[in-house]
């Protein structure tokens, strides 16, 4: 994740940027560092830390320019912006939410999001259990985002500050290595599970770990 810059002062990093503690009451996102514009690509997110009625929203952003302005404007809010809110499990965008894209997600659950940017799709899966019967999510093309990209991101949507730990292929949740250590179809990464796991939109794809050697050759 990205410690410089519009979200500096919105929480803790740590674990080399890969884990995130939210600010308590300031729902600006936390993005990463690589942009994707085109490809397919996965990572996951374990939330150590989640306090009753604590919620999140996970998911990419094509506009980052907003996120300085309020600590009110969660991951979502604008039309460039796409993510699951956990709490219900609806899709986040442009201010309004699209019923059942998921189930709700507990403490120490590992979401798992594939992002087809040849397709101009994201999917969701919950401890390697795709959702929504492998439907995925349709995004706006990534050449149509105010960054022409779109860039992992995430908030707490709460009071209280919250822990996210992202695995985007160096094997680890914070500190504490994966049990599984699959990699993508190409043997880079180690993930809890596998990012080719699963029907999407009734296809099978290959998902890849978001890196420099796999932008290269894909992005």
């Amino acid at each position: 994740m990205n410690p410089i810059g519009l979200n500096e002062s919105a929480g803790n990093y740590s674990n080399g940027n890969t884990t995130w503690q939210s600010a308590g009451g300031n729902y600006r996102p936390a993005v990463a560092s690589m942009g994707l514009t085109k490809g397919l690509w996965y990572f996951e997110m374990k939330q150590t830390e989640k306090a009753g009625g604590q919620e999140m929203i996970l998911g990419v952003s094509g506009d980052i320019s907003s996120y300085g302005y309020s600590t009110n404007s969660e991951l979502g809010y604008t039309a460039y912006q796409y993510g699951v809110y956990f709490g219900d499990g609806s899709m986040r965008n442009n201010n309004s939410g699209t019923a059942g894209v998921t189930t709700a997600s507990a403490q120490n659950d590992i979401i798992g999001v594939y992002i087809d940017l040849t397709a101009n799709k994201i999917y969701y899966g919950i401890n390697g259990t795709v959702q929504n019967s492998g439907t995925g999510f349709s995004l706006a093309a990534a050449s149509s985002q105010p960054i022409q990209c779109y860039i992992p991101a995430v908030c707490g949507w709460s009071g209280s500050a919250l822990t996210y730990n992202f695995n985007f292929g160096n094997g680890f949740f914070g500190t504490t290595a994966v049990t599984s250590a699959v990699a993508d179809a190409g043997g880079i990464g180690q993930f809890e599970y596998d990012p080719s796991s699963g029907t999407f939109d009734s296809s099978s794809k290959d998902f890849r770990a978001i890196c420099t050697n796999n932008i290269a050759t894909y992005g």
